[in-house]
């Protein structure tokens, strides 16, 4: 049920896994790869793309790794609190590190005042550059569980001189990460392509019920429309400063601040 995904937090491990011969007992050494540091199993998510043959692709596309050296990637495809791993064999040097994925466990990847906060993973970059590759052919890329999708490109929207822009990384309910941005209007909040600046979701500030920091650089904002909520992360100072706005539009809206507690 796709609404039931909708409520639900972006889990600490995403695992996209295809299957193969192997799969199972490669997908049983990743888990305990986690499970040994800790993470409980709920928080494991195996998202299954073997008949996605889109995602699949874009997955599998040579990626330069820190060596230098040009490999294919191989499932299944780890991804740590947003940030995309790479496959088992990016995780097993990721753990060869002393505490590196107990950094990235942690969401201590990134500085809260660093530019890195707006850096996208290796694979995310990818989906990115197939999104953009796709939106030039008037298709953007669907949900894992399905081949593109024709849509119509939305008209490029005009700019007030008093709307805020800011850009973001955005965190869909099926865990993708891109690039975005927010613009905040007189009315409404629109999530914007960066590249082609069509429109992607409006949302009224009257919609907005609730915004939950995850951390000082992630926020959830929740919406009583019945549309999915926004897993939004940008640099600290973006954050506060959204907030504000959404605070200053509708005066209502919940701000749960107890995990920074």
């Amino acid at each position: 049920d796709q609404v039931s995904f909708y409520q639900i937090s972006v889990p600490k491990v995403v695992i996209y896994k295809c299957d193969t011969p192997f799969s199972d007992d490669i997908l049983h050494r990743i888990q305990k790869v986690f499970t040994s540091r800790g993470v409980k199993e709920e928080e494991i998510r195996v998202v299954d793309i073997t008949n996605d043959y889109e995602m699949q692709t874009h997955l599998n596309k040579t990626t330069t790794h820190q060596s230098g050296e040009k490999k294919s990637s191989s499932f299944p495809i780890i991804s740590i609190c947003g940030f995309t791993v790479g496959g088992e064999e990016a995780l097993s040097s990721l753990a060869s590190q002393t505490g590196a994925i107990e950094r990235h466990l942690q969401n201590e990847g990134v500085d809260d005042n660093d530019n890195n906060a707006l850096e996208l993973g290796t694979f995310d970059k990818m989906l990115g550059a197939g999104e953009t590759i796709a939106s030039g052919m008037g298709t953007i890329i669907s949900l894992p569980f399905s081949l593109l999708w024709s849509a119509p490109q939305k008209s490029v929207l005009s700019v007030s001189e008093d709307d805020v822009e800011i850009k973001v990384i955005h965190t869909n309910w099926y865990y993708r990460r891109l690039h975005r941005i927010f613009r905040f209007g007189e009315e409404t909040i629109s999530r914007i392509h960066p590249d082609h600046r069509d429109l992607r979701a409006s949302h009224r500030y009257s919609s907005v019920k609730k915004v939950s920091y995850q951390d000082r650089i992630n926020i959830v904002i929740e919406y009583d429309d019945g549309a999915p909520a926004d897993y939004v992360q940008a640099r600290r100072e973006d954050v506060e400063r959204m907030v504000s706005i959404i605070l200053e539009k509708n005066g209502e809206v919940v701000v749960d601040t107890s995990s920074l507690h």
